[in-house]
């Protein structure tokens, strides 16, 4: 038995559906920087020894929503701290600091690309066992000329 009650609830959202925009209920446009795709930082996922056990193991990069790039880990460098100041050189007290009670850790990832990367930029990129991430990239080519690009990481040091 329909009343009053029942007709006005049925009419109002009948009516509030119909002036919502029809852009609102599309899926919204992944940006590279949400919760999901960071995830990977923040659960301490892309240390050094994560990235050296899948040397040679392939990595997909999204260059935007319909392409993708394919790559293949070639190499895990660490970082290696600059030689020591020269005797006489000024340092900051702020500098003096900071480097005297946080330790950065750093790795640069070298990747084989099966063609040029567009543009040095931030990418969401995808990986069997690590997952999706972001990912800052700079393009390159080997010394024979193949494409390559590379990218740095640098973490402070847990206390």
């Amino acid at each position: 038995m329909a009343n009053r009650r029942s007709f006005l609830l049925t009419s109002t959202a009948a009516l509030a559906s119909a002036c919502i925009p029809a852009g609102f209920a599309q899926p919204a446009r992944q940006d590279a920087f949400t919760n999901a795709s960071l995830g990977a930082y923040r659960q301490g996922l892309l240390t050094q020894s994560q990235f050296e056990r899948r040397t040679g193991s392939l990595f997909m990069i999204f260059l935007d929503e319909t392409e993708a790039l394919y790559t293949r880990l070639r190499s895990v460098t660490p970082y290696e701290p600059s030689p020591p100041r020269p005797a006489g050189r000024v340092v900051s007290p702020r500098t003096a600091v900071l480097s005297s009670t946080r330790q950065v850790n750093a790795f640069t990832l070298l990747f084989d690309c099966d063609r040029p990367l567009p543009a040095q930029d931030s990418y969401i990129v995808d990986h069997a066992t690590l997952g999706r991430f972001v990912m800052f990239l700079v393009p390159g080519a080997s010394p024979a000329g193949d494409p390559i690009c590379t990218a740095v990481f640098s973490t402070f040091a847990e206390a």
